[in-house]
């Protein structure tokens, strides 16, 4: 059935062509709508249709969500993702996407050195913005296509195809020890458990915040609490 958006059919063809696994949640296209609208951005782009046709897209297994308007099994859309009142988003980069581990993925607006527009990635294992340059359409076609066992070589570990496909497009597998410590330890040999993926990336923006300036090597501990904080 048409939808009156000329460029989802063959957005859809080829995401259904894709190497990687490609799932297409659904979305509700009022939101879509709604999420195109406010973000001024045009539904002939490929990121417009991606927000205005899907609640999102999971691609290997569902370790990589690209965002979209949200939806059931993903309810964070390119939206709320990055909207501050809400306590995400990143000021003068655009949050497109997210893996499993807690590595974002942010179009550049100004908040890093480098052209804008160009995609940079956190990695979870160094808590470091890697620029990986090109575009939207560009990452989307890598996460389609691309060897990801390659990327995350050191990240994943054996049945982790089973353990993500057990998450929701909102949960990522937090670990520990953390990835960028003993970085001789293998991944199978942390520990690891489901958290909602905006701890993770709260964590993660809140630990490199803390250690960038630390010297290479230096000890440091980190304490964990359930308590909420006296804001006095």
């Amino acid at each position: 059935m048409s939808t009156g958006n000329p460029a989802w059919p063959e957005t859809q063809k080829w995401l259904q062509e894709a190497k990687n696994t490609a799932e297409v949640l659904q979305g509700d296209r009022k939101q879509g709508e709604a999420v195109v609208q406010k973000l001024h951005v045009s539904s002939s782009t490929l990121m417009g249709t991606i927000a205005l046709e899907t609640g999102g897209v999971l691609f290997d297994h569902g370790w990589v969500r690209f965002l979209g308007s949200g939806g059931e099994r993903l309810k964070g859309n390119l939206l709320n993702w990055n909207t501050p009142e809400n306590g995400y988003g990143l000021q003068g980069a655009f949050i497109i996407a997210y893996d499993a581990i807690g590595g974002f993925f942010a179009m550049n607006g100004g908040a890093f050195s480098g052209e804008k527009g160009s995609i940079f990635y956190m990695e979870p294992d160094t808590l470091e913005w890697q620029n990986l340059g090109g575009s939207y359409s560009q990452l989307i076609s890598w996460a389609a296509t691309g060897d990801l066992n390659q990327f995350y070589r050191n990240m994943r570990w054996h049945g982790w195809e089973q353990d993500i496909a057990s998450l929701t497009g909102d949960e990522g597998m937090s670990m520990y020890p953390f990835l960028f410590t003993e970085k001789e330890l293998p991944v199978s040999k942390r520990s690891r458990k489901p958290v909602p993926m905006h701890e993770l990336w709260n964590l993660h923006l809140d630990l490199a915040q803390q250690l960038k300036n630390l010297p290479e090597g230096t000890p440091f501990v980190v304490h964990f609490s359930d308590a909420p904080q006296d804001d006095k």
